[in-house]
């Protein structure tokens, strides 16, 4: 594999899958939960910032190019609109379940794309 993928490319498949579509779905999930209530408790109660700003710094950490870190920004602003969504409208555990499947759909995708 190539691009933001070369640290799973040293990794067996079993271990690459497992990491990058289960481990990492549900810690990146977990910190967008803890990103948006800490943005919501000390910084404002507005919808639009315990969006943007946990989905921005969520992007900020995939640093492999800038090109792939704008895509993760608004990945990571789709997942945090997703999340709030969810967890305004049913709780935390469908919000954090469906939003970290989706993740992990999406990270499955270049693991399913392999196979072929």
């Amino acid at each position: 594999m190539k691009g933001p993928n070369t640290f799973l490319a040293k990794m067996s498949f079993i271990n690459g899958f497992l990491f990058a579509c289960i481990l990492s779905p549900i810690l990146e999930t977990g910190l967008l939960y803890i990103l948006i209530l800490l943005t919501k408790k000390y910084l404002t109660k507005s919808i639009t910032i315990q969006i943007f700003l946990p989905g921005i710094i969520f992007g900020s950490l995939h640093t492999y190019s800038l090109f792939y870190m704008i895509y993760a920004i608004l990945a990571g602003i789709v997942f945090c609109f997703g999340f709030c969504s969810y967890y305004y409208n049913r709780g935390f555990k469908t919000a954090f379940w469906s939003i970290t499947l989706i993740h992990l759909l999406r990270n499955a995708l270049p693991f399913l794309l392999r196979l072929r």
